[in-house]
């Protein structure tokens, strides 16, 4: 089928597309430098984490409503409200007087960011067919990817030559061009699905169960309660692990219990690997810093230099030299993180070089990049007619929910060893953890079935 958009509309909706993603990304980047500055003037240093955890919770809630409204009146006002949204977060963020106000703000930057980033995809698989969507996927990962590179120094020399405040305030410059750039693409694409009603109604109590879940996860694992297992965090834990598998299903694709062939078990490999890759990421630092005694700053350094085997991968996967199947590709990202992970905790055990620590790195970038950016153009392939928002809410909540679940299982064992074991045994658990849940991705992966792509 024709797409909707020309060849110049489609390039200037890419451009805005991309724009809006770099807003997005420097946001969440760059505002991590700014934080703790904004936290520290307030006088409100303990309420630092719920600058994160509200935002959080928001974008999974919007992720979830934003994914059914698509499906009922199409992407493009879903797209408008959370760009307006966004931007009013923004705004109140950067003229915030007090940290109840900036909190509030990041609650309106959540539901924004939230609606953003799903409709956007949703949009992307209307106004683009076959290769194209594989492309899109490639440039959004390098547009999310730089502002990892850019955002924390350029955000710090705001902080600390004008205010805190303009990193936010910034940000809407971002913005603007990407509405005037996408404006006229997008009003052509602002048509409805032909199915008239909801597959199922919105899951309002499971979505805002899963948020409950996935905060109870981050609040066990903070530091304040984390530092020691003790019954408190223990008790929060399992309790949101609890609640978040009751939550799960019922925001997944049917089939997620049993792991169907196709979308179910794509989105159940997708929570694996990126939650293992996520995790990885995550204790990474500690890694450095404690068992081969780095600086922050060469830490840092590492982790940028690694993120980019998550652009290669993305970009690799959308290539006319690759003959591998969709599927396929996807279970070379899960075996790419098997072979990583290993790597990494055999390296940490016996204290190999730090180039046996970045290459493992690479690598689950690679793997993890392949994964994701496949599994997103699948989602595109095989939704059907007035699924595809739903569908994609559940490929997002993937990410954050498998984030949570391993950042967590990661924490609960480096709070159980660390007091008592050497850190080439604490890490080397660790990691050995993170290899056997991409062990599990990879036989999951096993299940989705042969998949051609349809389209050129």
């Amino acid at each position: 089928m024709k797409p909707p958009l020309n060849r110049l509309e489609q390039t200037l909706f890419a451009v805005a597309v991309s724009i809006a993603c770099l807003a997005s990304a420097f946001e969440a980047y760059g505002t991590l430098t700014a934080m703790p500055v904004a936290a520290e003037q307030f006088g409100s240093i303990e309420s630092y984490a719920w600058t994160m955890t509200s935002m959080i919770s928001a974008q999974l809630v919007a992720i979830v409503v934003a994914g059914r409204i698509s499906d009922k009146i199409g992407s493009i006002r879903p797209l408008a409200v959370g760009v307006v949204l966004f931007v009013i977060g923004l705004f109140t963020a950067g003229l915030a007087p007090t940290m109840a106000t900036l909190i509030l703000a990041r609650v309106l930057q959540g539901l924004g960011s939230g609606a953003m980033n799903l409709t956007v995809m949703v949009a992307i698989a209307s106004a683009y067919k076959g290769k194209a969507r594989a492309d899109m996927m490639g440039l959004l990962s390098f547009c999310w990817l730089l502002p990892a590179f850019v955002g924390p120094p350029i955000a710090a020399w705001i902080t600390e030559t004008f205010s805190w405040h303009w990193v936010f305030l910034g940000v809407i410059g971002f913005v603007l061009p990407a509405i005037a750039l996408g404006l006229k693409p997008a009003v052509k694409l602002d048509s409805p699905p032909k199915t008239k009603t909801l597959t199922s109604p919105i899951p309002i109590g499971f979505a805002l169960l899963a948020t409950l879940g996935v905060c109870s996860l981050q609040l066990a694992g903070t530091k304040e309660i984390g530092e020691a297992i003790g019954s408190l965090s223990a008790l929060i834990g399992v309790g949101g692990f609890v609640v978040l598998m009751i939550a799960l299903p019922k925001l997944m694709p049917a089939g997620f219990r049993r792991l169907k062939p196709g979308l179910p078990s794509i989105v159940a490999t997708r929570i694996l690997t990126c939650g293992a890759l996520f995790a990885s990421e995550n204790f990474l630092v500690l890694l450095l810093t404690i068992r081969y005694e780095m600086s922050l700053t060469q830490a840092g350094i590492l982790l940028s230099i690694g993120s980019l085997g998550w652009t290669v991968g993305a970009f690799a996967q959308g290539r006319d030299w690759i003959s591998l199947r969709k599927d396929q590709l996807i279970k070379l990202g899960t075996v790419l993180m098997v072979i990583s992970t290993a790597g990494i905790a055999f390296s940490a055990w016996a204290g190999f070089g730090l180039w046996v620590i970045s290459g493992c790195y690479v690598v689950s970038g690679l793997g993890a990049g392949l994964m994701s950016s496949v599994s997103s153009v699948l989602n595109m392939q095989l939704s059907e007619e007035g699924e595809l928002g739903r569908n994609t809410s559940s490929i997002q909540l993937a990410d954050t929910i498998g984030n949570a679940v391993f950042t967590g299982m990661a924490g609960t064992i480096f709070a159980a060893l660390h007091l008592i074991s050497p850190p080439a045994v604490v890490f080397a658990a660790i990691y050995a953890s993170l290899c056997v849940v991409s062990v599990l991705a990879a036989c999951v992966s096993s299940r989705i079935g042969k998949i051609e792509t349809i389209g050129g």
